[in-house]
């Protein structure tokens, strides 16, 4: 008799009803306050009288840490000593000149990041000037010149009705938050004239916060920006006395408390996305985490109290978002944006931010739920103490420096190891690996997440980091800090494969614009801390196209690659195993086959190699004794190199760098190998030797990877359906656009972007439209083995009338020609095709022509089409579009119909990942996901033995058909998350 239940797949989550950072815990539903935490000051709270005085006192203390820690611990002492330190070297800098337009002479405030630069020193002098113990405490001259400062800079620079140039946040956010922690620190010192003015400037920037922008572009705040603009207002309310500030600030933080499908926040896989599709966790996230706890503790207690039942999403997301991409107190690069390019903004630095952040968070769990607090403590404890890349205490403020040292002085508290898991990330398109005393992470991007971010001057040479990097962590904790991004050569980043060619700084776009045209698929499927993750590789700025696969089996990861094909004509394609930053001095021993290679540097080797071993790192497997290229090289840089404002001075360091060259536009090229990550030579050696492997390459073809390690039953599958069979894509064989009135005799078909407006006044010199041709003949799929027709082109809104314009795509006459199309010869719009919707950003657009193409294709004819605005009374917005004399050409994908594929016992015609899990012999585990975010269902069929029972997640339906099993997994809005069910006898 076959049984079956179904369950609903548990997301972790730890219901929490606790106010935060210091309040020892609030019993949210009876709304009681219980005694205070690290924090005095929320006593004050209880007067109803004056609960602005209180708050204020809150924020003081959270900026200081307050009047009881013990100014003889030597950390606590050291602390202040680098409050000092930094206000002793700004006072000498300050000029009291009359009629003087800047407050230090270094910091011109006619440059926005400038004044930002001087509210935040004004800031710490103030924050000297009231922290017990400090050089500066109550010194008149010092707050002689904060309130100096706070009155020339309103004056010369941030004050109500002027303009915002340059970076918005300036204005809006670091500007706003530094100002207002100045004038707190000093209100008792500020005539309420001075209050008013002050206050009224960040009325003027930031009116309200559920917004940002002052200008045209003025659009709804999100994510950390939300907090940020919450966070102004809410001081700037509470030192102005007006509680309708106060309240609408409260009320915008709620925006935070809920999981999105797409854009800006939490995911409910643990994702937190930026700027719209940018990982961001680590910077972004972290600026969230921090300013809502600070909010919340802000409020406890007081008459704005927030009461949002929702927030325990932000304490879910310790567990969910934070501690899994945090190893060894390092908060991973690959979820930190362009903030990688930061000399001082290390992963490092931020790991230590988040653990203060969740000490905080702690306080205020630990009456409702001292588990949870504990637990937290216990996280931070452990990863304080396995922190060798430095002091913890280093640069540590009061308010940080006393939450470490009471965390690490607590026995009561015993530190937790790191985990042995595998977390997947498939809303952000990052992976995390975990064996015993390693971490493997994996950045990848698809048409949802960028390929990077750079804006501001800012990574503009981090294009590569999207392309499959792998980040391996192990007892080397300055890997990533110790100036790895401005010497690492960014073409060959660890685990990418990419097209050489040498690309200008910021392609692609600014802000996350620049993102994969088509591809899907990121993500997998785990079983614990086994699975499958895969990426469809669209290299960026070339046609290179590559499926490539990691397999976490254990102490063993394997990397496949697949279906390798396409790139530039000049420069050869490379996957690159490894680019191991060895240090300013490293000689670290590297053996090939078992056999010592040379130390010195600007060796290199090209040979074929079954297993290497390098000191420190690790074992790599050839399966196939690939062809490997080898390489000791010093290589000098500087963060100017990375980022417009970084330091010149020379860095260099020492790096080992593998690669596999596939040549200049490979095609269908493959590769393997396995890490093994802080494994010896002879276990190397061992698990190269043919005949033993305990691992099995199932197979690895652009259709396929798949594979197996018996000793732990286990099989891991990435199928890549109808995107890894020979989906053919063909380049604009010709386009231009057409200008009507006096331009409507001009050429254009040697531009590198074609322009599309409607003016409704008939010859008025600015109306546009685009013409496209594909040639179809060297499409070979068959018309009626089409499964979806694309066009691709990449594209932006760039008008000040606004940000978002219709495109209608027609059909046209084919007989034109790029060197001769105008106005004046152009063939008439056809039939309208469909419809896209262009913003403002940068970005690729699939178009699905799926019908219109096929008759084509089976015509034999070419593919014409023009792009035009809507006709009408009214005038469009001016729309650009990238033209194949660009690096970004348009193009045309024809994906064939999904067939049915079937390796080991799965069978399946999805594109997905699966995960079998056999070693209990009387049971089968299996996982499935739809990396692809874009199907309604997955079918998975496994044959073999039958089992009574099984119990699954509650979006999975299993059938019988013969001695078949029969999954549906129903995938729809799950964004790509693991589906489950375990099989028992």
């Amino acid at each position: 008799m076959t049984q079956g239940r179904a369950t609903d797949h548990p997301i972790p989550a730890v219901s929490r009803r606790a106010v935060l950072a210091g309040f020892g815990g609030v019993a949210l539903l009876s709304g009681t306050l219980p005694g205070l935490g690290r924090f005095s000051a929320s006593s004050a709270h209880a007067d109803p009288g004056d609960s602005y005085a209180a708050a204020l006192d809150v924020w003081r203390e959270l900026l200081t840490g307050g009047a009881d820690f013990d100014p003889g611990d030597p950390r606590l002492a050291a602390a202040v000593d680098v409050l000092d330190a930094e206000v002793a070297d700004v006072i000498p800098l300050i000029t009291r000149t009359p009629g003087r337009n800047l407050v230090f002479t270094d910091l011109m405030l006619d440059e926005p990041p400038m004044m930002t630069s001087t509210y935040r020193r004004l800031a710490s002098m103030a924050t000297a000037f009231v922290t017990p113990g400090s050089d500066y405490q109550d010194d008149p001259a010092v707050l002689a010149d904060v309130l100096a400062g706070l009155r020339t800079t309103h004056d010369i620079a941030y004050h109500p009705d002027r303009d915002e140039p340059g970076n918005w946040w300036e204005w809006e956010i670091g500007s706003a938050r530094a100002s207002m922690d100045a004038c707190i620190l000093v209100a008792d010192h500020l005539s309420d004239a001075e209050i008013a003015d002050y206050t009224s400037t960040i009325d003027y920037f930031v009116p309200d916060p559920f917004y940002q922008f002052l200008d045209s572009r003025r659009t709804e705040s999100t994510g950390a920006n939300r907090i940020d603009l919450c966070r102004a207002v809410a001081l700037r309310g509470l030192l102005g006395r007006s509680e309708q500030k106060v309240l609408r600030a409260r009320d915008g933080i709620s925006a935070v408390f809920e999981y999105v499908d797409s854009g800006d926040g939490f995911y409910r896989d643990g994702s937190f996305v930026q700027h719209g599709n940018v990982a961001y966790t680590g910077t972004y996230g972290e600026v969230l985490l921090d300013g809502t706890s600070r909010l919340i503790t802000l409020l406890s207690g007081s008459p704005w109290e927030i009461v949002d039942p929702d927030r325990h999403i932000l304490f879910d997301a310790v567990d969910l978002t934070f501690a899994p991409v945090m190893v060894n107190g390092l908060m991973m690069d690959f979820v930190s944006g362009r903030a990688i390019s930061r000399e001082n903004a290390s992963d490092s630095y931020h790991g230590r931010l988040v653990i203060d952040h969740i000490l905080r968070l702690a306080d205020g769990v630990a009456v409702e739920r001292p588990d949870v607090a504990n637990r937290w403590r216990a996280r931070c404890k452990g990863w304080l103490e396995r922190s060798t890349f430095g002091d913890v205490f280093t640069e540590a403020r009061v308010p940080r420096a006393a939450a470490y040292a009471a965390l690490l002085e607590d026995d009561s508290i015993e530190p937790l190891p790191e985990p042995q898991n595998l977390a997947l990330f498939p809303a952000m398109a990052r992976a995390v690996g975990r064996g015993e005393g390693w971490a493997h992470a994996i950045s990848m991007s698809s048409k949802r997440i960028a390929y990077y971010e750079a804006g501001n001057g800012e990574n503009e040479r981090g294009f590569h980091t999207g392309a499959g990097m792998t980040y391996l962590y192990n007892d080397d904790h300055g890997q990533f800090t110790d100036a790895f991004w401005p010497t690492v050569d960014l073409y060959r980043l660890p685990g990418t494969t990419v097209d050489s060619k040498p690309l200008p700084d910021a392609v692609g776009g600014e802000w996350g614009t620049a993102r994969p045209p088509s591809a899907t698929w990121a993500g997998g499927a785990s079983l614990g801390a086994y699975g499958a993750v895969g990426q469809h590789l669209q290299g960026i700025a070339s046609t290179l196209e590559a499926r490539k696969s990691w397999f976490y089996l254990g102490e063993v990861v394997v990397a496949l690659g697949a279906g390798i094909t396409g790139g530039g004509a000049e420069h050869p394609v490379e996957t690159v195993v490894e680019n191991r930053n060895l240090h300013a001095d490293g000689t670290n021993t590297l053996l090939l086959n078992g056999d010592v290679q040379p130390a010195h540097q600007d060796w290199s080797a090209h040979a074929p190699v079954r297993w290497a071993h390098l000191e420190g790192v690790g074992g790599y497997i050839f399966p196939r004794g690939s062809q490997l290229h080898l390489r000791r090289e010093e290589r000098t840089g500087s963060w100017s190199d990375v980022h417009e404002s970084g330091s010149t001075d020379p860095i260099t360091r020492r790096y080992l760098t593998m690669w596999f060259d596939h040549g200049v536009r490979p095609e269908d090229d493959s590769y393997a190998y396995m890490l093994l990550p802080g494994g010896s030579p002879a276990q190397t050696e061992e698990l190269a030797r043919p005949g033993r492997s305990r691992v099995q390459i199932l197979e690895n073809s652009r259709g396929v990877q798949a594979v197996r390690r018996r000793s732990l039953g286990l099989t891991a599958v990435n199928f890549w359906g109808a995107a890894g069979a020979d989906t053919i894509t063909t380049l604009a064989a010709a386009d231009a656009h057409v200008n009507d009135g006096q331009h409507a005799g001009t050429n254009y078909g040697t531009r590198t972007l074609m322009l599309v407006k409607h003016v409704a006044q008939e010859d008025s010199g600015y109306s546009r439209q685009s013409y496209l041709r594909f040639d179809l003949s060297d499409v070979t799929l068959p018309p009626d083995d089409v499964a979806v027709a694309t066009l691709h082109v990449r594209a932006r809104v760039n008008d000040a009338g606004g940000t978002i314009a219709d495109v209608i795509v027609h059909a046209v006459d084919e007989t034109w020609e790029e060197s001769a199309l105008t106005w004046n010869t152009k063939p008439p719009l056809g039939e309208e095709i469909t419809t896209v919707q262009i913003d403002s950003g940068w970005a690729w657009h699939a178009i699905e022509l799926t019908a219109h193409a096929v008759e084509k294709l089976r015509s034999g004819s070419n593919l014409s089409l023009a792009l035009a605005e809507p006709d009408g009374p009214t005038n469009g917005l001016s729309i650009e579009i990238s033209s194949r004399e660009s690096a970004d050409a348009p193009y045309v994908s024809f994906e064939p119909i999904p067939q049915s594929q079937s390796v080991a016992r799965i069978t399946t015609a999805n594109p997905c990942s699966v995960v079998l899990d056999e070693s209990d012999p009387r049971a089968l585990a299996v996982a499935v996901s739809d990396p692809t975010q874009e199907q309604d269902t997955v079918s998975v069929t496994i044959a073999g033995r039958r089992f009574r029972t099984w119990e699954a997640d509650a979006t999975i339906d299993v059938t019988r058909e013969g001695n078949d099993t029969r999954l549906t997994v129903r995938t729809e809005g799950s964004l790509g998350a693991t589906h489950r069910v375990t099989f028992r006898s």
